[in-house]
């Protein structure tokens, strides 16, 4: 059936080889076989032509198309990584949701957090086979399946698969660290294991599938110098290294398995990097260093790390730090006394609190939080090793020390997401002690969709 279409066009033809325009107006019934009729008209030309083909939109339109009409509104993509997202008003390129500095991750813990009261830890045999050397860091994955230790002596990384109480150690990755390792760390999603490490390229990042973890390519811009820790933000967006040369902070942005380096900050760590964390809201970055203030703390804004005031009182020593999981209080070990700093949050503005009424007995090396705000350890170097705060609102009350103690100094303590495991890294064999609490059962135990739809094991 053929399509009758009427245009009726008006056409002002310029004719520049005159010097004077003559003015014409045209019509015309065009009849089609097609739906689609395209008119091209010259400029300098009174022809009207007709084709039977789609509207090329690289040749055929110009300009930016309106939403009104179909289109974005938009004339440029944006920053790398950024998707196409609704204000109520307009089409925007932003950030994926919880890319942003403000990302609250406190609602996806709750809601993981099994919350076993860890009281009367007791410590478990030592697995099968033990990690090679002196062990100076340990994480556990969000789902509980995993515990990796970062240590000295080949293979300087020692991935262990929980079954009940029992850590059975898993086969090495095929490709490993290439020297001692000083910091490992997994992402919340459970997609990923960083290492850091003291030859190039200082840090290995390792993809996990199933029980199989595969190194994924060295970003294209390396650590200057030893990687002396990692850190993931939340959201898994960013990869935060501790370095021991200048600029001492190496910052990379994740796109899929691709880690691409930020500028540096402006205003950069004094001196040597010892640890790194992030706060669990994502809006702050925090860097213990030699040189005073020995501590940078950056507020994070997009890409942009910037640093802000130095708490009221500052450490001397700094060592591991860690923040509680509402992003409330940050903890700092310390290698002089009183050992444990602890500051109140509120804003940009870091408080220290009053020092525990019982205090690490030494140089402490870490300090971490169970995922429940409910417990504080501190890692250090004379017995009892580690010393275990049950914590009230700001108040941090010493609880009894486990019956058998890590044989020698402690470098590093971490939780398991539902506080009924707590490990140990220290030196001397068998280089990590694992506690598990004497407590029968948790008290809540909710599914967590936002991430895998899993919880944490039993």
């Amino acid at each position: 059936m053929k399509t009758f279409m009427t245009l009726l066009v008006f056409i002002i033809l310029t004719f520049d080889v005159f010097a004077s325009a003559n003015k014409s107006f045209y019509t015309d019934t065009i009849t089609n076989d097609d739906a689609t009729v395209i008119l091209n008209l010259p400029t300098n030309s009174g022809t009207l032509a007709k084709t039977n083909d789609t509207i090329d939109l690289t040749t055929n339109v110009t300009g930016v198309l309106p939403v009104a009409n179909g289109g974005t509104g938009l004339s440029a993509v944006g920053t790398l990584g950024n998707i196409l997202t609704s204000n109520g008003t307009n089409w925007i390129s932003s950030p994926p949701s919880g890319g942003g500095a403000s990302y609250d991750a406190s609602s996806v813990l709750n809601s993981i957090i099994p919350n076993y009261d860890f009281t009367s830890p007791i410590k478990l045999l030592n697995p099968s086979t033990l990690p090679t050397g002196n062990a100076y860091s340990v994480d556990y994955s969000i789902n509980g399946d995993f515990m990796a230790v970062a240590h000295s002596t080949t293979p300087f990384l020692t991935i262990y698969q929980r079954s009940g109480a029992a850590l059975l150690k898993l086969p090495n990755p095929a490709t490993l660290p290439t020297g001692n390792a000083w910091g490992t760390k997994f992402s919340l999603d459970g997609n990923f294991l960083a290492v850091a490490h003291n030859t190039t390229p200082f840090i290995s990042i390792y993809s996990i599938s199933g029980s199989t973890f595969t190194k994924i390519a060295n970003p294209a811009s390396l650590p200057t110098g030893i990687a002396e820790d990692v850190a993931w933000s939340f959201n898994g967006r960013f990869l935060s290294v501790a370095v021991a040369t200048s600029p001492y902070i190496a910052n990379y942005e994740r796109i899929g398995n691709t880690f691409t380096k930020l500028a540096d900050p402006a205003t950069l760590p004094a001196g040597i990097a010892d640890r790194i964390a992030w706060s669990p809201n994502g809006k702050f970055l925090a860097i213990s260093h030699s040189g005073s203030p020995y501590i940078t703390i950056y507020s994070v804004s997009g890409t942009t790390f910037t640093k802000i005031a130095n708490p009221d009182v500052l450490p001397s020593e700094p060592k591991g730090m860690s923040w509680s999981y509402n992003s409330e209080i940050f903890s700092v070990a310390n290698a002089s006394s009183p050992y444990i700093i602890n500051y109140s949050v509120s804003g940009n503005t870091f408080t220290k609190l009053p020092d525990p009424a019982i205090l690490p007995t030494s140089s402490g090396y870490m300090a971490s939080w169970s995922l429940d705000n409910k417990f504080l350890s501190v890692a250090h170097s004379v017995s009892p090793i580690v010393t275990i705060y049950s914590v009230s609102g700001t108040t941090f009350t010493k609880i009894p020390n486990p019956l058998s103690l890590p044989p020698s100094i402690g470098l590093y303590s971490a939780w398991s997401s539902n506080s009924k495991f707590m490990t140990i890294a220290h030196l001397g064999s068998p280089y990590i002690t694992v506690y598990e609490t004497s407590s029968p059962a948790p008290d809540i135990i909710n599914k967590v969709p936002n991430i895998k739809s899993i919880i944490s094991k039993d």
